[in-house]
């Protein structure tokens, strides 16, 4: 799919890809696909504006790319967390998925290492705290909130949210059962297909 950036007009490819198999599944709610990874922010490669994807993607049907700019066109760039922080000045419609994405982004560097050299809550930076505690006060999905919990080594509180629903999920079982252990890291789940 092909956007330009509102802010420069840069023309930027997204890799729209369906994903039918997942190849990992993970407790903080990142799903990775061998063909991208999707993240639901937009960031140019020029002027450094971030933008929601679903934003442009309605933008979609109006731009008609002509030859040279397709061939000028480039990905778009790499998300990190400072941007995603940052971006909550710019986009404050956009905090619920910013602070998970930010979330997310943080975790990344820790998905494919033991348990026992992944950091400990007590460990992980100021900005990290922050998100996580304005997180809390504004995600209302039980696995999500529960999660977040778990993550910040509040296992009783997480438990009390896996407790409190009536569903019979999985996703509540498993995160139930790692605030029992008192683990506080990200974990994989069962693939699904």
């Amino acid at each position: 799919m092909f956007v330009r950036c509102p802010h420069c007009n840069l023309g930027h490819w997204r890799d729209c890809l369906d994903c039918v198999i997942i190849d990992a599944s993970y407790t903080d709610g990142r799903d990775i696909c061998s063909y991208h990874h999707d993240v639901p922010f937009f960031k140019c490669t020029r002027c450094q504006n971030i933008r929601e994807w679903n934003e442009l993607e309605q933008q979609v049907e109006k731009v008609r790319p002509r030859f040279l700019e397709k061939l000028r066109a480039r990905n778009a760039a790499s998300l990190t967390v400072s941007d995603m922080l940052t971006a909550l000045d710019t986009l404050p419609d956009s905090e619920l998925g910013l602070r998970l994405e930010a979330w997310r982004l943080a975790n990344d560097p820790h998905r494919k290492h033991r348990d026992d050299q992944k950091p400990l809550p007590s460990s992980r930076p100021t900005w990290w705290h922050e998100n996580m505690a304005a997180l809390q006060a504004i995600v209302i999905h039980p696995v999500t909130l529960a999660e977040i919990y778990r993550e910040l080594g509040q296992f009783d509180r997480a438990q009390q949210v896996t407790t409190s629903e009536e569903d019979d999920l999985s996703d509540l079982k498993l995160i139930h059962r790692l605030a029992e252990q008192a683990n506080p890291h990200v974990q994989s789940r069962a693939t699904r297909r």
